[in-house]
């Protein structure tokens, strides 16, 4: 049964939430996969140029 749960378990591990500085000055908030040894945009959040926006950005992405 262990065996069954690990791979799962490794995927969870294998992905995180990024930052991304974007050429307008905003910045992206993205869900990321590395699983295959590349980066891979699972998921974009949304982007902000204010801070309490992308707390709510940053909160969103982690429920997800």
């Amino acid at each position: 049964m262990f065996w069954v749960s690990q791979p799962l378990f490794l995927l969870f591990l294998l992905m995180f939430i990024r930052k991304k500085e974007n050429k307008s000055g905003s910045v992206s908030i993205q869900i990321i996969d590395k699983s295959s040894g590349k980066y891979k945009v699972v998921k974009t959040i949304g982007s902000s140029q204010t801070e309490g926006e992308l707390a709510s950005l940053l909160h969103q992405a982690k429920k997800e």
